[in-house]
C-alpha cells in the first residue's frame, strides 16, 4: 500500500515464497559445420551461466557444444541433441507448480527457411524447428 492506502501496481505479481525456478540453457556455438564458430555464444555463456544460477533454486540443465572450463554446479549436463531439448522440457514442465518460473536460454545459429518456419542448426546433425507466428509478411523485391 501507497502512503495514500492506495494498492501499488506492479508489473508482475509477487511469486509465493515456496516457488521454484528452474532453467534450461541450449547454447551452440557450432551448430552448423558450414559456419564460423559463434564467438559471442562462448563469450556471452559465463554471464549467462551467473544471472541464471543466482536465479535458478530448481532444475538446472545445460545442452552446450564446447568445452566448459569447470563443471556447473547442480546443472545436469546434456548432449545438445533435439531429444535433450524436448525431454528437459517435459521434465520441468511435469515438475512445475503454480508460481513457478522456468528461464529457457537459446544461443547459436537461427536459419528461417519458410515464412513461418525457423530453426536451430545442432551439432548432430538435427534441427531444433520452432515456428516463429509474429514475422511480417515477405514481400517480392
Amino acid at each position: 500500500m501507497s502512503s495514500q492506502g492506495q494498492q501499488q501496481t506492479v508489473a508482475y505479481a509477487p511469486c509465493p515464497p515456496d516457488f521454484k525456478s528452474h532453467t534450461i540453457i541450449i547454447s551452440i556455438a557450432t551448430g552448423d559445420p558450414n559456419e564460423p564458430t559463434l564467438a559471442g555464444v562462448k563469450g556471452d555463456f559465463p554471464l549467462v551461466l551467473d544471472e541464471l544460477t543466482a536465479r535458478t533454486n530448481g532444475s538446472f540443465q545445460v545442452m552446450t557444444d564446447f568445452q566448459l572450463p569447470q563443471p556447473i554446479q547442480n546443472a545436469q549436463m546434456l548432449l545438445p541433441s533435439a531429444r535433450s531439448v524436448e525431454e528437459s522440457i517435459k521434465k520441468v514442465g511435469d515438475a512445475m507448480k503454480p508460481g513457478d518460473l522456468c528461464y529457457v536460454y537459446f544461443a547459436g545459429h537461427a536459419y528461417q527457411d519458410t515464412t513461418r518456419t525457423a530453426y536451430m542448426p545442432l551439432p548432430s546433425g538435427e534441427r531444433l524447428d520452432g515456428k516463429v507466428g509474429h514475422l511480417p509478411k515477405q514481400h517480392p523485391p
